[in-house]
């Protein structure tokens, strides 16, 4: 080997190595659902979902139906301890975050018209405490929520 090159088949050992935690995913248990379907209450915030555990996010969605405009609401992912707030639906539609992306959140439906909204989480959010998904309604009605998130703990 010439001076200057690197030999990457040569100095390392695996077994010397002194590391504190080694994480490799997946190794979740028994996928379980998380389900919320019920009217929630008028500018509020409403939990969903709310799980505590070192776990794997498979995905999720939150449907809502109402008797009036609800593109205003939204909901609050909070991983961890730290809320990731989202955009409302409208706000989601205005800017486009309304494709997959995984992992990632984004809006399924807008429809003013018939007053149906949904949002997506994507896949494989891992958490290390717990997950807590809120919905805020803005319009002072209680729309019908339906939410499913399906994961796995360790």
């Amino acid at each position: 080997m010439s001076k200057g090159t690197v030999d990457w088949y040569r100095g390392i050992d695996i077994v010397y190595q002194n590391l504190g935690e080694i994480i490799q995913r997946p190794k979740f248990g028994i996928v379980a659902p998380a389900e919320y379907a019920n009217f929630v209450a008028a500018s509020a915030v409403t939990t969903l979902v709310d799980i505590s555990g070192i776990g794997n996010i498979y995905w999720g969605s939150i449907g809502v139906t109402g008797a009036g405009i609800q593109e205003d609401d939204y909901f609050i992912f909070t991983i961890d301890g730290i809320p990731l707030t989202s955009a409302t639906f409208r706000r989601a539609e205005d800017y486009g975050t309304n494709t997959p992306r995984l992992p990632g959140v984004f809006l399924d439906k807008l429809d003013n018209v018939n007053f149906r909204y949904s949002a997506a989480l994507g896949a494989n959010i891992t958490f290390e405490t717990s997950v807590v998904i809120q919905y805020v309604e803005t319009y002072g009605r209680n729309p019908y929520v339906v939410s499913r998130l399906v994961y796995a703990l360790i």
